[in-house]
């Protein structure tokens, strides 16, 4: 394949997860699009990782193992070799879902710098991106890589912050939005099945990283629009904190909200303020 026609390079870091591995590269061998490469960087495994990879070496552009210095420095090396016009971050364990997945996303996609589809979990349930990205969501949240194709030149000109465990990814994003301005397009297709088992989905992100994390929005942000945001969240009275909260808790379905916002309807009889807030 011409190497300056690729359309995507679907990149997998592997880590002694040769069973999750042999899962991935099934899923993207089976594609019917073909217009992509497949380069997977393992850390140096000791299972059967590398069994793995020599059966599947043939659909395989490149691969590599070698010690890495955590998920970001691998993700970092797999976009280095790409040759891609867009990259998918599809690690060991996670599966794209069908074999024809590939084709509707491109099909559907209209050459935005980041476009994001529905991510699937293995153990049920799924996450659906937003349909409009903002500050506030990446104050609150992020969009997931597994189901997110990025334009190479985004990944070049702003890599993966590698002092970071888990949420370089994030931090990414945020900057991509942010601070170069990327255009983004949300399309409703689930695109893969998410390894729940993996490091990416752990929740108990390190102190260091948040306080890194803030760091990168710290810088990000001009200081006078972070001071605005915070007011008008209410981060600086407790009266308007709470309702903030409260919103929040909403927006993710916490069924402390349900009951919370169930009891003040009573009590009001759902009169004023209360009639705002939806059950």
């Amino acid at each position: 394949m011409d190497q300056k026609n690729i359309k995507l390079s679907i990149i997998t870091i592997n880590f002694n997860n040769g069973k999750g591995l042999e899962l991935t590269l099934d899923s993207v061998a089976c594609q019917t699009f073909r217009n992509f490469e497949h380069i997977v960087i393992d850390g140096g495994s000791t299972d059967n990782s590398l069994e793995v990879i020599k059966s599947y070496q043939d659909n395989l552009a490149y691969w590599i193992s070698e010690h890495d210095n955590g998920i970001y420095n691998a993700m970092n090396k797999g976009v280095r070799a790409a040759h891609g016009e867009y990259c998918l971050f599809l690690n060991s364990g996670d599966q794209l879902l069908n074999s024809k997945v590939l084709r509707q996303v491109f099909e559907s996609c209209s050459n935005k710098d980041i476009v994001s589809g529905t991510l699937q979990f293995d153990k049920g349930g799924v996450w659906t991106p937003p349909k409009e990205v903002s500050l506030r969501y990446f104050l609150e949240g992020s969009i997931t890589h597994p189901s997110s194709f990025i334009r190479k030149h985004l990944l070049m000109e702003h890599p993966y912050n590698e002092n970071f465990k888990i949420m370089g990814d994030r931090e990414f994003f945020a900057y991509a939005f942010l601070k170069l301005n990327a255009s983004y397009q949300y399309i409703n297709i689930t695109v893969s099945l998410f390894d729940t088992t993996g490091i990416s989905s752990q929740r108990n992100h390190s102190v260091e990283d948040w306080a890194l994390y803030r760091n990168c929005i710290d810088r990000i942000i001009p200081p006078r629009i972070m001071s605005d945001y915070d007011y008008f969240m209410g981060r600086n009275n407790r009266y308007n904190y709470f309702f903030y909260k409260l919103c929040l808790a909403h927006r993710m379905k916490r069924v402390a909200y349900y009951i919370l916002v169930g009891l003040l309807k009573i009590l009001t009889l759902n009169h004023g303020w209360v009639k705002q807030f939806k059950l």
